[in-house]
């Protein structure tokens, strides 16, 4: 059975400062309805410009997730989306002020905690879900993803060669299920 799309029941709010911008922020986490996923609103800007958390969005990165549309940008996001992610909250609006997600302590920690705090509730919505029904494979210079269909669940296998000390390649493998 599918599991119901999430938001959260009360507005929270965080401050700090950027970490790569050194700017103070302010961010307001609120309610949003369902099917409208994670969206930024730069509010700190004329017409409160929205950028949705989409793959779409996505810049080249410069040490740091980036959600750029059109000349708005919205820096470090990596720890709210985790936080949203393991709370599983699909729908949130976050009011910005500043270019930048305020990295509090540096971990998602803060933000999983404001969010709990506003309380987390089911929307009368089911959440869409993904399968992977036939191999995958994209490849980009001399790397390669694989990406396989799964009788139940989700396994992750790494395998990384990385150049040896002295010459020659040394391989990684990691495992999670």
């Amino acid at each position: 059975m599918r599991r119901a799309q999430r938001t959260i029941s009360n507005p929270a709010e965080l401050a700090g400062v950027g970490l790569f911008t050194g700017e103070s922020v302010r961010m307001r986490l609120l309610p949003a309805e369902p099917g409208s996923g994670v969206v930024f609103r730069r509010v700190d800007l004329e017409g409160s410009p929205e950028i949705a958390a989409l793959a779409d969005n996505l810049t080249e990165p410069r040490r740091r997730t980036i959600l750029k549309r059109g000349d708005v940008e919205v820096n470090t996001v990596e720890h709210l989306l985790a936080a949203c992610c393991g709370l599983r909250v699909d729908n949130l609006v976050v009011e910005i002020e500043g270019s930048e997600v305020p990295s509090v302590d540096g971990s998602s920690l803060p933000i999983a905690n404001a969010l709990a705090g506003a309380g987390v509730v089911d929307q009368d919505a089911p959440r869409k879900e993904f399968a992977v029904c036939e191999p995958l494979v994209i490849e980009e210079g001399d790397s390669t993803l694989v990406v396989l269909p799964a009788t139940e669940g989700l396994s992750i296998q790494y395998l990384a060669e990385l150049p040896r000390n002295g010459g020659g390649l040394e391989s990684m493998v990691a495992q999670w299920s």
